[in-house]
């Protein structure tokens, strides 16, 4: 219950606030908990109860004492606000006022809390990018007040910390219209950076030596080449732990090294898969012909090492790369030919500068097979729908499934139903309406015998709503003064790289001269608020502005067999928020990140439920 878990965490704040159950952990564990639900509630309930929650904790940054507690408080405020774009996107004053205290906190020296506003803005950047370059101040883009006064933003921050505010600049700006980025371009590259003295330069490669030594998981390895001095930072480090530098002859660097290398990681690869593979051919599963492929091309690609570790004396890799490629593909399927061709292995070998987490990134990325071949692409987008773009928000596996693999499934009873009453619409509306109810009825019987329903219970109780529900459209499209003047109009346009089409119902022009977009729906009726974050109907608007140049008044859903029709006003609707969608579900298809998000809701009405492996749990 979402009344049920607000009033939880806030009687939890009040008793951090009261200092009976005041630490950084219960304080970092409670805004976590805020953040991790956003965006999952009602709009409006969102709102008021993030309002309450940053009040109460800005009040609470006016009573501690201490620089500790201040900046602790501080920077799970930002994190709070930082995961909740939406809001930010519908209140621009406020959007702008969080990122001016963070430009503030980029000025402090407490420890942490700069690093934390420069991550914080760039987060906040990324999903609010298209907000924040509509804002206007003083009659100029925001950007350009942000540009002028970038020298003052960035003059206590650090190089690392540097570069993170200028990719988020970058960001921004990418997000204005193409003949505006030049320009911004040479008003971002006339900023002059912060001075760099030795001193600070040391300091810099003091922090990351520190930083490289403490990622390591299992063991640290510090090393140089004789006779030169080790660096003096990395003496210190030396000394500190009381070791002694040992001596070591000549090892294999460079090509030769990064042959033997990649040979025995492959090759301990490839055991591991040929378990994992020879595991899977006894599965009920779609993609197990891949991965045969797949491993088979590991295979061929071990031979390929091997044959160059045994090259002739005084022979390139590059001169004997083709020759071997060319004899292992004359052995490989038209599959395994696609697959190898597009592995980066040669590059690897060809770049022997390259270091091992490089190395063992490109041959774990080889695990899982690439699917970049099937993928709807077009240039360097891809191709979508508001449904594709639903589907995989619903569950990215079953728009592999679907749109990638394209695997058919077979329409329910109530899918077919639902293409029967738009095609008996369609078709009456192409006819003139001529023949009222009488006409409708007579499609409706003969759609019903070419569909090849039946003569079951629920076929005929569909049948019976389907009739009645024709004579109540008939009778609300004779009384309402909307004309229609479309209908099943396609549209397509481009957002970015991509490629959006879709088709719009019908398209009544308004009493008023607006245009309303229409589509039909045989579900369950929806509230026009749960409709505002609605995919599709925001794409019908976005669309029909891009392609028709329609400026659409409104959008519904015809809830036919329920006589109803939800309304979205056009300026209910987000245009930030579906161009983030967009842009964060091609992301997602484009990176091959099809892991399935099981629900009760969504996995009982799968049609791919026996191949998932979520279902299996």
């Amino acid at each position: 219950d979402p009344q049920d878990t607000q009033n939880i965490m806030t009687e939890r704040l009040q008793a951090i606030i009261d200092g009976s159950a005041w630490s950084f952990h219960n304080l970092n564990t409670l805004c976590w908990a805020v953040g991790s639900i956003a965006e999952s509630q009602p709009e409006d309930v969102e709102r008021r109860f993030l309002v309450q929650i940053i009040k109460e904790l800005l009040d609470l940054v006016d009573k501690k004492r201490g620089k500790d507690n201040k900046a602790f408080i501080a920077s799970n405020i930002m994190y709070i606000v930082g995961q909740h774009p939406r809001f930010l996107r519908d209140h621009w004053r406020f959007l702008k006022t969080v990122c001016n205290k963070l430009f503030e906190f980029m000025h402090e020296k407490h420890p942490g809390v700069a690093d934390m506003a420069v991550e914080t803005f760039l987060k906040i950047v990324r999903k609010c990018r298209h907000r924040m370059a509509t804002a206007q101040e003083d009659n100029e883009p925001y950007i350009s007040d942000l540009l002028r006064n970038l020298p003052a933003h960035i003059t206590d921050l650090e190089p690392a910390q540097t570069q993170t505010f200028f990719e988020a600049v970058a960001h921004l700006i990418a997000a204005y219209p193409p003949q505006m980025r030049p320009d911004l371009l040479g008003q971002l590259l006339r900023e002059r950076l912060p001075p760099d003295d030795h001193e600070q330069h040391v300091a810099e490669m003091r922090r990351l030596l520190h930083l490289a030594m403490t990622r390591a998981r299992e063991t640290l390895v510090l090393a140089h080449a004789a006779p030169d001095p080790p660096s003096p930072l990395v003496e210190e480090a030396r000394a500190a732990l009381g070791a002694v530098w040992e001596e070591r002859e000549e090892e294999l660097f460079g090509p030769a090294e990064t042959l033997h290398s990649t040979f025995r990681m492959m090759r301990d690869e490839l055991l591991d898969q040929v378990q994992i593979v020879g595991g899977r051919l006894g599965e009920l599963r779609f993609d197990t012909d891949l991965d045969v492929a797949h491993a088979g091309v590991r295979l061929l690609e071990l031979l390929k090492l091997s044959a160059l570790l045994r090259r002739p004396p005084g022979q390139s890799i590059e001169d004997a790369l083709p020759a071997l490629n060319e004899r292992l593909l004359s052995a490989a399927t038209a599959e395994q030919r696609e697959i190898f061709l597009t592995s980066a292995l040669d590059d690897l070998l060809l770049d022997a500068e390259r270091d091992d987490r490089q190395r063992a990134a490109s041959v774990a990325r080889r695990s899982e097979p690439s699917l970049e071949a099937f993928l709807p692409t077009r240039g360097d987008g891809l191709v979508l729908s508001a449904s594709d773009i639903e589907t995989y928000r619903s569950c990215p596996l079953k728009y592999k499934f679907a749109r990638v693999f394209r695997i058919p499934a077979e329409p329910t009873l109530n899918q077919r139903f639902g293409i029967l009453v738009h095609q008996v619409l369609e078709r009456w509306h192409a006819g003139g309406g001529a023949g009222g109810v009488d006409e409708m009825h007579r499609l409706l019987d003969a759609g019903w015998r070419r569909g090849g329903f039946g003569d079951s219970d629920e076929e005929r109780q569909l049948r019976e709503k389907a009739a009645s529900a024709l004579g109540r459209y008939f009778e609300r499209t004779r009384d309402e003064p909307a004309e229609p003047v479309w209908f099943e109009r396609s549209f397509s346009f481009k957002l970015g790289p991509h490629l959006l089409r879709g088709r719009v119902d019908r398209v009544d022009r308004l009493e008023d001269g607006g245009y309303e977009l229409i589509d039909y729906k045989t579900g369950r009726p929806r509230s026009a608020t749960e409709l505002r974050e609605d995919v599709q109907l925001s794409l019908y608007a976005i669309g029909a502005r891009e392609a028709w140049s329609m400026e659409a008044s409104q959008q519904a859903y015809h809830y036919v067999l329920d006589d109803e029709k939800v309304r979205v006003p056009t300026e209910e609707i987000d245009p930030d928020w579906i161009t983030e969608t967009v842009f964060e579900v091609a992301d997602g298809i484009l990176g091959q990140g099809f892991e399935p998000t099981p629900s009760i809701a969504a996995c009982s009405m799968c049609d791919y439920r026996i191949a998932c492996p979520a279902a299996e749990k």
